[in-house]
């Protein structure tokens, strides 16, 4: 029976010690990879509010104090912020931790210091994590070196888990007959005598079965572990490796994690009471889990508290200091939820192009993008909120909204909605909903014509009369104006501000659907359409995204800036793994698109979205274009200016009638995010070869400023008008003057010799 018992029993043991050898020397661990938000970089000088400051430092979980005494914790007096930042591996370099003050006066950063009062030129904080891309096992950790470890956690975890860890060899007779003896005094299970190398090795290897068989594996696994591996190799693989809680799906193991997951604090900040209520949930996480079960957590940790008083790791005054302090625990995950999950898919997305999946679920990668939690939050408000007062005024309950805020000059996404409840997982509008884009498509087409400024300017005559096309397959088009009215001989601008169909389609006739669809090219969209006379009027299917990718162009003042969510990707040892540059090709049409942004601008003045100034509050010099779709299915707003530009697209998923207009729906949305978004008025400035001057509309002329009806336009100077105003030749005569355009005719002259 012994040689039996030996015949099987050192063969298995030969089994268990491969295992134990192979798998613990080559242990790593999948780390997800962690998605960060732009940075905050302050200066003097810089227009931000005391509000907005306050949500950056909530969205970074960064903690308030009396005093900032540890990274991450700030305090405030009146106007003054004192601002402890963290340590951060930033895309140019790696940044320390640094203790800075700042002033902020009426909305704007009044000066920059360090703490001995030096002027600081800027100050950047550590950008607040907004997501994970977690592993296909679903573990969420940090991982720390043993040395990165406070000694209060190291002892008091020995002290409280398995005093004897220095001086047993995996498995500890004396433990077990301890715990053997007070489990028949109590009459039911209630020590375990397992060290802490035997829970690693049941972490690690085996299941949570209670069978003998498990039991004799895992004490054997425990002595082959100590044999081969120090103790500082087990305890360091313990402390990252151990679970202490759920977060949804994910679980969270390790104590850097938990430190993260449960106070919003790295662990090297915690204190005596906060690293005792972690080693205490060791015990059980689920059952000690101080959110769910704050009284019982309490009665743990005070437990352990005492351990540490007991092995002289805490003094007495200590223990009472500590045993009076709350929990602590945060009662959210995060000190502010930013629900960017909408914005996350498109980081996943572009990530993608350069990245297997795997790699990015494994390689323990810091993803640097570009939202903004400010504007990211003001977006959610605006959809959410917007689309509730839209159903309140009588509109379906069914609405479905998607918002993209970007940044003019380099074409970053500061904010992504793509659901009415933004933190819903699903369906993502922002980037799949493929809808009709309506008159968003008209400015395309009198973009054309102001690119032949021989034959076309912002006073150019169009027909808005009827028109009846023939169709290739015998059909016939009637399209009609939306209030079924008709204008006769109108001028290119009041067509244009006003989105009258009629005068739309005659002009975009006289280049034909094909060369309209081409000109979407410009902007990097390959679409398979049929070139229909009806694309004209916007019967073309875009997503939001690709409709901001058209703006934004318009916005650049002819340069195309690709849209990215992502900045930079640095790799687990700090090194910068990958940069998405920012890259500019200028268009060819920037004259005539310079035009068209003055049209624009004219658009939220006078004519579709005459009413943003009052949804606004305020004056602002705002390009912008409605869009509505036949039956009122879609409502579409675009705004921008040289600074940030908006996309707004409401509608129902099915497609159905909605009831709704690009003024009434989308336009809506638009200002009550705008409404708490920096926006100063746009200057437009013109490029070489286009100029301004003073013209009376009614009559397509050249005139001076204080004659009646006087407006000032630009025109591509080879577009000037040639008529001039009686007011304007009285005036040329009286003074003896050459006129504007012979003046220009002489400049053109000389730069040409020149």
């Amino acid at each position: 029976m012994t040689g039996f018992g030996l015949g099987v029993l050192v063969p298995w043991t030969l089994i268990l010690n491969h295992t134990v050898q192979s798998e613990f020397a080559g242990l790593t661990w999948e780390r997800p990879s962690r998605v960060y938000a732009r940075p905050l970089t302050l200066y003097t000088g810089q227009e931000i509010s005391s509000k907005d400051l306050l949500i950056e430092l909530q969205a970074a979980s960064y903690r308030k104090t009396e005093s900032t005494v540890a990274p991450g914790s700030y305090s405030r007096s009146g106007n003054y912020w004192q601002i402890y930042s963290r340590d951060f591996e930033f895309a140019d370099g790696y940044q320390e931790s640094q203790n800075w003050q700042l002033e902020i006066v009426a909305g704007r950063v009044l000066n920059i210091t360090d703490l001995s009062g030096n002027p600081l030129a800027i100050a950047r904080l550590d950008p607040a994590q907004i997501a994970s891309i977690y592993p296909l096992d679903k573990q969420d950790r940090e991982l720390l070196p043993l040395e990165d470890i406070p000694e209060l956690l190291v002892s008091g975890l020995q002290a409280v888990e398995d005093r004897r860890f220095k001086s047993h060899y995996g498995v500890d007779p004396k433990a077990i007959a301890r715990a053997l003896w007070v489990d028949i005094r109590s009459g039911k299970i209630d020590q375990g005598g397992s060290t802490l190398t035997q829970q690693l090795v049941k972490n690690l290897f085996l299941d949570s079965s209670q069978t003998i068989l498990r039991k004799i594996n895992e004490a054997i696994m425990a002595l082959l572990l100590e044999a081969y591996f120090s103790k500082s190799e087990i305890l360091e693989a313990y402390i990252n490796q151990v679970y202490l809680g759920q977060h949804g799906a994910y679980a969270i193991h390790g104590f850097a994690r938990a430190s993260r997951f449960y106070f919003d604090r790295p662990l090297d900040s915690l204190n005596s009471a906060q690293i005792a209520l972690l080693i205490g949930m060791v015990k059980g996480a689920s059952w000690y889990n101080p959110r769910r079960n704050p009284e019982r957590a309490l009665a743990r940790r005070n437990l352990v508290l005492k351990a540490f008083a007991d092995t002289g790791l805490i003094t007495a005054q200590d223990l009472q200091l500590a045993l009076k302090q709350p929990l602590g625990v945060n009662k959210q995950v995060s000190g502010l939820r930013i629900a960017a999950g909408g914005f996350i898919d498109l980081v996943k997305r572009q990530l993608q192009e350069r990245y297997d999946e795997a790699d990015l679920r494994r390689e323990g990668l810091s993803i640097l993008t570009t939202l903004e939690p400010v504007t990211q939050l003001v977006a959610e408000k605006a959809v959410t909120a917007g689309l509730e007062d839209l159903t309140a005024r009588g509109l379906p309950k069914q609405l479905q909204a998607a918002f993209i805020i970007t940044d003019v000059q380099n074409g970053e996404i500061r904010a992504l909605v793509g659901d009415r409840i933004p933190g819903r997982a699903g369906f993502n509008r922002a980037l799949d909903a493929r809808r009709q884009i309506g008159s968003i498509m008209k400015p395309l087409v009198y973009l054309l014509a102001l690119e032949h400024p021989q034959q076309f300017n912002l006073l150019s005559q169009l027909d808005d009369s009827p028109i009846n096309l023939r169709l290739a397959n015998g059909d016939y088009w009637q399209p009609r104006n939306y209030t079924n009215e008709t204008h006769g001989s109108v001028n290119l601008l009041d067509a244009l501000v006003h989105s009258w169909n009629l005068a739309t389609v005659n002009l975009g006739m006289t280049f034909g659907p094909t060369h309209i669809l081409q000109s979407l090219q410009r902007y990097g969209l390959e679409l398979d359409i049929t070139p229909v006379p009806a694309v004209i009027l916007g019967a073309v299917e875009l997503t939001p995204l690709e409709v901001a990718g058209i703006y934004q162009a318009l916005a650049a003042g002819g340069y195309q800036v690709p849209l990215r969510a992502v900045t930079a990707v640095i790799a687990e040892n700090g090194a910068l793994e990958e940069a998405f540059r920012l890259t500019l090709k200028p268009l060819q049409n920037r004259e005539a698109i310079s035009i068209m942004n003055f049209a624009l601008t004219q658009v939220t003045k006078t004519g579709t979205a005459r009413a943003l100034p009052a949804l606004l509050g305020r004056q602002a010099n705002i390009a912008g274009k409605t869009g509505t779709t036949n039956d009122r299915k879609d409502s579409w707003f675009v705004g921008y200016t040289d600074q940030r530009l908006g996309v707004v697209w409401v509608g129902r998923d099915d497609n159905q009638p909605a009831r709704v207009t690009g003024s009434s729906a989308a336009l809506r949305l638009w200002a009550r995010a705008f409404r708490e978004i920096p926006l100063a008025d746009w200057q437009l400035e013109y490029p070489r070869g286009v100029e301004t001057t003073w013209v009376d509309r009614e009559s397509a002329s050249l005139t001076a400023a204080n004659c009646p009806g006087a407006e000032e336009m630009p025109f591509m100077q080879v577009g000037i008008p040639a008529a001039k105003t009686e007011c304007l030749r009285q005036q040329e005569n009286q003074s003896g003057k050459p006129s504007q355009r012979w003046k220009w005719f002489k400049r053109e002259q000389q730069e040409n010799r020149n």
